[in-house]
């Protein structure tokens, strides 16, 4: 979404950890401490001021979806039974699964199964070692991050690029694929959706105004000039 990419500032962002899974490319929202930032690697498009004002707007916007779908769905009593492939999907911050899966789901009446690891909250089998998979998978995941942050930190420091992907606004320069350069007719349509945000509209209104003057969508766009894209 591109009110929320801090690349815009002038700074690479990665928030890829080893908590994603490389098997499904699900995306999914990480929480601050786990972003890699890289500062000033390439040209800013907006100034920090407007970031900010616009972020304030669209968190405004965003209030309502804070509520957990899940959780909400298991306290009104709407779940019985939560199957998981394995634990490493349910979760890897041991405390918070170990809570959910000993304390919140039985008092709930909720049946807890992981069928690789053969873990059934209702019939007991496995759960003698459902601490030990919890803080295995979680030592694993830390292992893992540290490890490939290492790698990007290594890079980034030798002034090679670092994220796999060009925010929309950027793009690569000819002459140095490791840097990013700015598009000004991309840009141009990255700061008239900033300056609509704060002018107070939404992000349908802005859609709309941006369908009605006939600004191509990213992926349009990028066709339009002969651009891969993802």
């Amino acid at each position: 979404y591109i009110l929320s990419r801090r690349e815009y500032l002038g700074h690479t962002i990665l928030g890829k950890t080893a908590k994603d899974s490389f098997k499904t490319k699900r995306k999914r929202v990480v929480n601050e401490d786990e972003l890699l930032i890289f500062y000033n690697t390439h040209e800013a498009i907006i100034d920090q001021e407007t970031y900010v004002r616009s972020m304030d707007c669209l968190l405004m916007l965003n209030r309502s979806m804070v509520v957990q779908v899940m959780q909400r769905m298991a306290e009104e009593g709407k779940i019985c039974r939560i199957i998981v492939k394995d634990l490493s999907r349910f979760g890897r911050e041991q405390v918070e699964a170990g809570r959910l899966t000993q304390i919140v789901y039985p008092s709930l009446g909720i049946t807890f199964i992981s069928i690789q690891e053969n873990v059934n909250s209702t019939t007991g089998d496995g759960m003698e070692m459902l601490p030990f998979y919890n803080i295995f998978n979680e030592w694993y995941a830390a292992q893992t991050s540290k490890k490939i942050r290492a790698v990007w930190q290594s890079k980034a420091e030798h002034g090679k690029r670092v994220s796999a992907t060009v925010p929309f606004g950027y793009m690569k320069d000819p002459t140095n694929k490791e840097q990013w350069i700015i598009d000004e007719p991309a840009a141009n349509i990255v700061r008239k959706i900033y300056s609509l945000c704060l002018a107070g509209r939404g992000p349908l209104q802005i859609a709309k105004q941006l369908e009605k003057e006939n600004v191509l969508i990213p992926s349009a766009y990028y066709e339009s000039i002969g651009r891969k894209h993802a």
